[in-house]
């Protein structure tokens, strides 16, 4: 059997989606997939059904409809056939949770510094204010506001950088004391 005898996989959205995929500009609708960790997309129905065809999908992959917030496993989302989960939704493999909350920390230290690096230095002062522990387990947590501090120095934002800082540098000193 050749490649042209097979025929291509029709994919029919669920009804069960909670939301009709959006349309950029009258255009076709589009959809993201997730799979292993990386976020594939925009991508229209054609290029999944593609995607499915050529097997570089697997029904344990998540698809979403854009503009909506929710994963819907791949299965459940474009066979009709596949109930929908009851109950809560499946989550995605720990693993790409891990490499999105990673991404999603890069990106914040990154663009948003300022707010990021006082959130992580709140954290670390309670991660000081609440433990008894040596630094070696509260640490770590200085160890993003100075991130975000240095991020803030490259982009040349020197005063929100170096209170940032300076911050740190109180709270280190308070805690040895």
């Amino acid at each position: 059997m050749s490649e042209a005898d097979i025929p291509e996989p029709v994919i029919i959205p669920n009804p069960a989606v909670p939301k009709e995929p959006q349309a950029v500009g009258g255009t076709e609708p589009f959809y993201y997939i997730l799979k292993a960790g990386t976020i594939m997309g925009p991508l229209s129905i054609r290029a999944i059904a593609q995607l499915a065809h050529s097997h570089q999908l697997d029904r344990g992959d998540f698809l979403q409809i854009a503009g909506n917030s929710h994963w819907l496993p791949l299965a459940t989302a474009l066979d009709p056939s596949v109930p929908p989960p009851a109950g809560t939704p499946p989550a995605p493999a720990p693993m790409t949770i891990l490499r999105w909350g990673w991404m999603r920390l890069r990106y914040n230290l990154g663009e948003k510094s300022l707010p990021a690096g006082l959130v992580c230095l709140a954290m670390a002062c309670l991660g000081v204010l609440l433990t008894q522990w040596p630094p070696a387990f509260w640490g770590p947590l200085v160890l993003l506001p100075i991130a975000a501090a240095c991020a803030l120095l490259h982009r040349r934002r020197f005063v929100a950088g170096l209170l940032l800082l300076a911050a740190v540098g109180l709270l280190l000193f308070f805690t040895q004391r």
